[in-house]
């Protein structure tokens, strides 16, 4: 309620930019949006190369992992503060595009043939998935531009939806 009153109330390019950035958008993100997106990432870098290492026997069950001497709790909480600074970094400078980590990890997925998933190339297909919409949302109706948000939205909906079908059928 409040950010409607927000946006009805200021000028009509504040309330165009309320507008683009909660459909999530790269549009007109340029330089100053991107270096505090690289100091954060670097300062997340060692945390990261953790995670990639701390996930795998998690992946294994909890019983499993405490038997390997992982603090489960403990692993648990730092993956999740350090997945919502990730996030809450990435969503402050693009708005909240949705469904690129819910389509990202399954394509790594095959791509690595790993049966732990694999971070860094997760972080990767996400990126060029995103790219991609940005492309298209950009070039699919040449005088329109469709918010990254919605078109990730429409085609990454349905694709868990797809797998989880998927799965049912060979199960």
């Amino acid at each position: 309620m409040r950010l409607t009153l927000l946006t009805a109330d200021s000028e009509l390019d504040a309330a165009e930019q309320v507008k683009l950035w909660l459909t999530g958008s790269l549009n007109g993100r340029g330089w100053e949006q991107a270096v505090p997106l690289a100091v954060v990432l670097a300062l997340c870098l060692s945390g990261l190369i953790w995670a990639g290492w701390a996930a795998r026997p998690l992946g294994l069950g909890d019983e499993t992992a405490a038997g390997l001497g992982v603090r489960v709790d403990r692993t648990r909480l730092a993956l999740t503060v350090l997945g919502v600074v990730l996030a809450a970094t990435a969503t402050g400078a693009a708005g909240p595009i949705g469904f690129v980590a819910l389509t990202a990890p399954q394509p790594a997925r095959r791509l690595t043939r790993t049966p732990h998933l694999p971070l860094l190339c997760s972080a990767l297909t996400g990126a060029v998935v995103l790219v991609a919409a940005d492309l298209a949302a950009r070039t699919l109706l040449p005088p329109l531009e469709i918010p990254v948000g919605a078109l990730t939205a429409l085609v990454g909906g349905p694709y868990p939806l797809w797998l989880l079908g998927r799965g049912l059928k060979q199960a």
